[in-house]
This record gives structure tokens, sequence and C-alpha cells, in this order.
């Protein structure tokens, strides 16, 4: 019964990963030539806790 709940957990690293890398793609590169250092940051350190999440998930699942 516990692999339900690390089967969980890894979809929803998953979700997270793809959909931060995705944000991160739009909101850290605006426009061609200009990087928003700030937004990088943000969402490339959610999308490496996601990433985390997922890789946890996957070993325990």
């Amino acid at each position: 019964m516990s692999h339900d709940f690390w089967s969980i957990i890894l979809i929803v690293g998953l979700t997270g990963w793809l959909s931060s890398c995705i944000i991160l793609m739009f909101r850290a590169f605006p426009e061609r030539g200009i990087c928003n250092v700030s937004s990088a940051t943000r969402w490339g350190a959610g999308a490496l806790f996601s990433f985390a999440v997922w890789i946890v998930g996957l070993l325990n699942a």
C-alpha cells in the first residue's frame, strides 16, 4: 500500500518539473536576447526541487 503514496509523489514531482521548465522558458526569456535573472532563478530552483521529488518518488515507488 505504501507504493501508492510514492506513486502519487512521483506523478506530482514529474508534473511540477515539466510545468516549471515550461514556465521557466517563457518567464526567464520573454524576448529574444533578454534574460530575466530573478525569474530564471526562482523557476530554476522550482524545477530542481521538483526534479528531486520526482527522483525520490521513482526510487521509492
